[in-house]
Parts: C-alpha cells; sequence; structure tokens
C-alpha cells in the first residue's frame, strides 16, 4: 500500500536537504511497536514480504505483511481478508505507516497470531501463512516467511554484477535451443529447448538444466497478463536481474533472467504490479523528473522549510502511487546525490550513501570544470575530426557526434 501526496500535473512533493534521517511514523497497535519497528529500520525503504516472529510465552506471534498488493490485500478490507484466512488464531491487526519523503507513505499490515501451539500447531500456521501468500501473489512457492527480528548485519548491499549479454549469445541459449529448461528447475522429466516447450503450448516459469544460470517466464499473448500472477512471482523469485525479452512467433513472449544470486532480502523480487503496468501501459514512454523550472520551484523562504531547495517530481499518471514511480524517484535522487559527492540529499529518503563515490568524491561540476580548461589536441582518423580527450561535462560548443571513444578506436594525434 503506498501513496503520495498529490497535487495538480501529478506532481509529488520533495525538498532538497543537507541531511537525511529515516521516515516518521505513525502506528495503531502500540503492542506491535517492538517487532516492526525494528523491521523497518532494517527496510527503511521499499519490501514487499511476509516476516514471521517465533511465539512468546504466550504463544503469540507477530506477523508482518509489508507492503501488500494494493488489489489482493485492500487496505479497505484487508481484515475480513485475514480473517477468512486465521480465523480464531486472530486476536489483533493494524496498519503500520512509515512516511517516505514529503507526503509520501507505506503502509505494512502487523498481525498477532495466537493458538499454534501443541502437536500440529507448527503444521497449521503453515498452512495458514501458505494460503496467506497465495492470497498475495497467487501462490506460495517459496513462501517461508521471513524470521522476525531481522538481523541488520545479514543486509549487506550487494548488488549484482555488471552483466553484459550479446544477442548472438541469447539467440544461441534461447532460439538455438543450446540451453534446456525444466519446470522450476525440477528434476522431473526430460529438459527441453525453449522451441519445444512452446511448441508443446507449455508456458510459466523455468530453470536451465543442465547447469544454474538463466530464469525464463514463458508468456502465451493470447492469455491476459493477470492469467500469470503466480507465474510471474516464481520468476521474480527465481531471478534478480532481468535480462529483456524474445519474441517466439506471434503468440509467444519469454522473459529472461539470471537465476537468483542475490537474497530477496537484499534485491527484493519484481512485483507483479509493476510488470503490469509496464505490459498495460498505452503511452509510448514513462517519465519521472524533478521540475527544476515549475514556477514555485526553489529556495523556500518561509515556513517549516525555510532556506531548503523545493522541486515538485513529475511523474507520468499510471506511476502515481505505484513502488515503481517511487523507485525511478529514488535512482534519480541517487544519481544527482553520487554525483555532487553526496552534498546535496532528500528529506526522508533513508538511502545510504557509499563510502566511495564517483568523480573521485567530488562534485561532477568540479571535475567538468577542471577537464574543459585541459588543453586538447586536434587529432584525425580518416578525414573525421575528433578530441583527444572527452569531458566528463563537455562544453557546449562541442558536438557530441563528433567525438569518438578512445577505448574503441585508437587516436593518433600529430
Amino acid at each position: 500500500m503506498i501513496g503520495f501526496g498529490a497535487t495538480a500535473r501529478n506532481l509529488l512533493v520533495a525538498s532538497t536537504l543537507l541531511a537525511s534521517g529515516l521516515g516518521q511514523t505513525a502506528f495503531a497497535a502500540d503492542a506491535l511497536k517492538e517487532q516492526w519497528r525494528p523491521f523497518r529500520n532494517a527496510f527503511p525503504m521499499h519490501i514487499q514480504t511476509i516476516a514471521a516472529s517465533a511465539p512468546d510465552r504466550a504463544g503469540a506471534r507477530v506477523v508482518i505483511i509489508a507492503e501488500p498488493p494494493p488489489d489482493t490485500l485492500p487496505k479497505a478490507t484487508y481484515q475480513t481478508v485475514l480473517k477468512t484466512i486465521f480465523g480464531e488464531h486472530l486476536t489483533r491487526s493494524a496498519l503500520a505507516h512509515t512516511e517516505i519523503g514529503l507526503h509520501g507513505w507505506v503502509d505494512d499490515v502487523v498481525l498477532t497470531l495466537v493458538g499454534y501451539n501443541g502437536a500440529g500447531g507448527d503444521a497449521a500456521l503453515r498452512d495458514d501463512l501458505a494460503l496467506l501468500a497465495t492470497k498475495l501473489w497467487g501462490t506460495s512457492y517459496k513462501g517461508a516467511p521471513l524470521a522476525l527480528p531481522v538481523n541488520p548485519a545479514s543486509l549487506t548491499a550487494q548488488g549484482p554484477p555488471n552483466i553484459a549479454i550479446r544477442q548472438s549469445e541469447l539467440r544461441d541459449w534461447l532460439v538455438g535451443g543450446s540451453v534446456r529448461f525444466s519446470p522450476d528447475g525440477t528434476p522431473f522429466g526430460e529438459p527441453k529447448a525453449l522451441s519445444q516447450l512452446i511448441g508443446e503450448r507449455q508456458d510459466g516459469t523455468f530453470l536451465s538444466a543442465q547447469q544454474r544460470g538463466l530464469a525464463v517466464l514463458v508468456v502465451n499473448r493470447q492469455f491476459t497478463f493477470e492469467h500469470y500472477r503466480a507465474e510471474f512471482r516464481k520468476f521474480a523469485l527465481d531471478s534478480d536481474v532481468i535480462f529483456g525479452a524474445v519474441a517466439f512467433g506471434p503468440d509467444h513472449l519469454v522473459f529472461v533472467g539470471r537465476e537468483r544470486e542475490v537474497p530477496v532480502t537484499i534485491m527484493p523480487p519484481l512485483r507483479f504490479e509493476t510488470a503490469r503496468i509496464l505490459v498495460s501501459a498505452k503511452e509510448k514512454e514513462l517519465s519521472q523528473s524533478y521540475e527544476r523550472n515549475d514556477l514555485f520551484a526553489g529556495p523556500l523562504k518561509e515556513g517549516q522549510f525555510t532556506g531548503r531547495d523545493w522541486a515538485p517530481i513529475y511523474l507520468s499518471p499510471v506511476l502515481v502511487d505505484t513502488e515503481f514511480g517511487s523507485e525511478l524517484n529514488l535512482t534519480d535522487q541517487m544519481l544527482k546525490s553520487w554525483s555532487m559527492a553526496g552534498q546535496v540529499k532528500y528529506y526522508n529518503f533513508a538511502w545510504p550513501t557509499p563510502a566511495r563515490l564517483p568523480f573521485d568524491g567530488k562534485p561532477i561540476f568540479q571535475q567538468g570544470r577542471r577537464k574543459s580548461l585541459e588543453p586538447t589536441k586536434p587529432c584525425s582518423i580518416g578525414t573525421r575530426p575528433v578530441l583527444s580527450r572527452v569531458s566528463s561535462i563537455m562544453p557546449p560548443q562541442i558536438n557530441p557526434s563528433r567525438i569518438s571513444s578512445r577505448s574503441r578506436t585508437p587516436v593518433r594525434c600529430r
């Protein structure tokens, strides 16, 4: 459940500060704070998962449903849905509200469960949590809840390395049939090439059979995307980097990813509702930007944020109140902040500043000014003039189309 403070033109409000902190929180049930607050301290930004504690001395357990899908567990009816799943085991439920930025927020559902003690209690709890996962994502595949409390030391950032996949490699693996696949990586049945699977009208999630490496989701375009909610969840759990998609004939599309190496607590699974936005959007492009040229953008002269820089954020209409729109905003912030040596920060956003920053830890405009003042030597390759140095920020009089990269084309200066 995600929301933003909306204004005209689908603008979100953000302020630039010299310091940043964790989101403020408001919570309806004080007794549940003990488990929920450390969870959100460990995950201050977006995560969609189920987490559960061990029973206390009275046999009560806390379960956190972080940012549940808005269509499968709506805020208006979540209590009725949870009562249907857990019955008399459910003794309390509440929304936990975390503010992100200015006038933005995410909501988690936090509940207390009792009565799963004694013989068969653990099995009954597993079944009910599996039913909850199926309600949220269409499947209980790899649905074991995250254990509470969360150990922050286990959450060291470790994004996947830069990966370069050539088109010829993808064609060989997928179209040429050099890689064979099994459903969800199971050892049962004969592994088959994608062309065989599609020829047999098989769809869903498959993993490379001979060795770890690839995860694919085969989609038949004759079905609605909603038909693949469960299979998409499997694909999102089994992959951590999306390479792209390959069309097989007029009816089939194959999403291709790297088989997961990074834990879901570090790189959460791609959400079905995010993929559905991309699949169903009618626009040719989706946009996010800080509107620095907006009429009222600039330093504030009075009020709570006096002296701080303010600018509205533009989002395409389909991205408002979505995790995808928020992630685009966060990415934009990181690029701007890190390129300015961490000197620019944004109000109430809790992403960390890395220990090493680009451009030798100096603001990019300083690096660009220094390099633009360095002398260049005229060079030539055939009849096409180039420069022997390429500045991080190119002076306005230089035409980028006339600059050739030294790493790709050898240049000899006269």
